[in-house]
């Protein structure tokens, strides 16, 4: 499962697996990602103390996992471009979210 919330500028993103294990959790400004991305998706909260939730499959969920790997993998990195990597992998779960869950979904 995966649940984006945004509270007060901010957005938390909570990734619990399938089949169990730790919870990762990322959280970013909502200057993070480039304002484009957001006006074609309704994937991410707008407004303040919202939250949404998606149920993952196993396909999903293995590529959510890969994706906070590397999101964590790069907040514990001296790589001066880890912030530019983090965008670029919170872009791809949006089109992940996109693709399966979204209106480009199948």
């Amino acid at each position: 499962m995966l649940r984006i919330s945004f509270f007060n500028q901010y957005y938390v993103l909570l990734y619990a697996p399938v089949r169990g294990g730790a919870e990762c959790v990322f959280t970013f400004r909502n200057d993070f990602l480039p304002a484009g991305m957001f006006r074609y998706t309704g994937l991410f909260p707008s407004a303040s103390s919202e939250q949404r939730s998606y149920i993952l499959n196993a396909r999903e969920d293995a590529t959510a996992s890969a994706i906070f790997k590397k999101l964590d993998a790069e907040d514990h990195s001296d790589y001066p471009y880890a912030k530019e990597l983090q965008r670029t992998y919170l872009i791809e779960l949006m089109h992940l979210l996109l693709k399966s869950k979204g209106p480009y979904g199948s």
